[in-house]
C-alpha cells in the first residue's frame, strides 16, 4: 500500500486498542465489566474512547492509564 497525505478517516474497534505499560496516557472516566473482559471509557475531546480488553484488578475511574492502537484502518476522504 503506497502512503498518501490529504484528509482521512481513522476507524478502531474497541477490541483492537490494548492497555500497557506503552501508548498514548489517558484519564479513564469509567470501566463496565463485560463477563470475562471489560470496557474502559476515556474522554477525547467530544467523545469516548472504548477499550475492551481483560478485566485489570485495581483500576478506578480518575487514574490514567496507556492506550495503544493495534490495528486500525484509514478511508481516504476522497472515497
Amino acid at each position: 500500500m503506497q502512503a498518501k497525505s490529504g484528509l482521512g478517516t481513522l476507524v478502531v474497534r474497541p477490541e483492537d486498542l490494548a492497555l500497557g505499560e506503552t501508548g498514548t496516557p489517558l484519564v479513564l472516566s469509567a470501566r463496565l465489566f463485560l463477563g470475562h473482559t471489560a470496557e474502559y471509557r476515556f474522554p477525547v475531546g467530544d467523545a469516548f474512547l472504548r477499550v475492551i480488553g481483560p478485566a485489570l484488578e485495581g483500576v478506578r475511574a480518575g487514574q490514567t492509564l496507556r492506550v495503544r492502537v493495534r490495528e486500525a484502518t484509514v478511508f481516504d476522504a476522497g472515497a
